[in-house]
């Protein structure tokens, strides 16, 4: 119901005459530059998450390593079998189809609160006159406050209220910080895919698992490798948030998707 609301109201907007050409524009839909704006803003995206990366990778290498050592097989034939056994996983998990929740995080979630809080929010605010710097930094105000219902849902669930605050209070945070470059790169690319893509995909990786600096013992090959490499794989946390901040301003450069909501240098 917000979704088709928020859409009317741009649409109302947009037809009485918003400098963006119309309400599909408005919404940042259209097909020029549409291929680079859902590719080259997930690639900035990936470098923030190069320490979970590094981390899954030195797990799979634990995992096969591990295996060839056991089973006194060549490396080759045990990535072969690794391989084989990640791909009957997805299969499996394919032939059952979806779960609610997954579509809940990884379809509905970023699709329609990506059309609300950045293709309905952002416009309006730069049709009203005010700068691209606020609505940038005010439109994840917004959405990072429709995420503080948690509270009440983990109250109900019996939560202890100082954890439910302080959980509550750490979602606050990131949705808004995320709510913060979506909406930059919504301005930069004029395509709410754009910022869609990297929505779905932040909701896959999730927040950075730091287990890793704990000890697990010797039951698990792939938490025992990423354990043994954990220096390494905590460094390449920093790195990853320094490499998205210098990639992040060119691979969005307003020019790549010839931008109409971002003023021509």
């Amino acid at each position: 119901v917000a979704s088709a609301v928020a859409v009317a109201e741009v649409a109302y907007v947009s037809r009485r005459g918003a400098a963006f050409g119309g309400v599909a524009l408005a919404l940042g839909v259209r097909r020029r530059g549409l291929l680079p704006a859902m590719v080259l803003p997930l690639v900035s995206t990936n470098l923030l998450y190069l320490g979970p990366l590094a981390g899954a990778c030195v797990g799979s290498l634990g995992e096969i390593t591990s295996e060839a050592r056991r089973r006194k097989i060549l490396f080759g034939e045990a990535v072969r079998r690794w391989a084989r056994r990640v791909a009957r996983d997805r299969l499996q998990a394919l032939r059952y189809g979806p779960t609610s929740a997954y579509l809940r995080n990884l379809v509905v979630g970023p699709v329609s609160e990506e059309v609300v809080f950045r293709a309905c929010v952002v416009p309006l605010l730069l049709e009203a006159k005010f700068s691209i710097k606020f609505a940038v930094l005010a439109s994840p105000l917004v959405f990072g406050l429709a995420h503080v219902h948690h509270f009440h849902r983990r109250l109900q669930e019996r939560v202890p209220f100082a954890a439910a605050l302080a959980a509550t209070a750490l979602q606050l945070a990131y949705t808004t910080l995320f709510g913060a470059f979506a909406a930059l790169v919504f301005v930069r690319t004029s395509h709410v895919a754009a910022c869609t893509v990297c929505h779905i995909y932040c909701n896959h990786m999730g927040l950075p698992d730091l287990d890793f600096l704990h000890d697990p013992g010797p039951h698990s090959d792939r938490d025992r490798a990423k354990y043994q490499c954990r220096r390494l794989i905590l460094a390449m946390h920093p790195l990853g948030i320094l490499l998205f901040a210098t990639a992040l301003f060119p691979l969005t450069d307003p020019a790549l998707y010839d931008s109409y909501f971002w003023p021509p240098s």
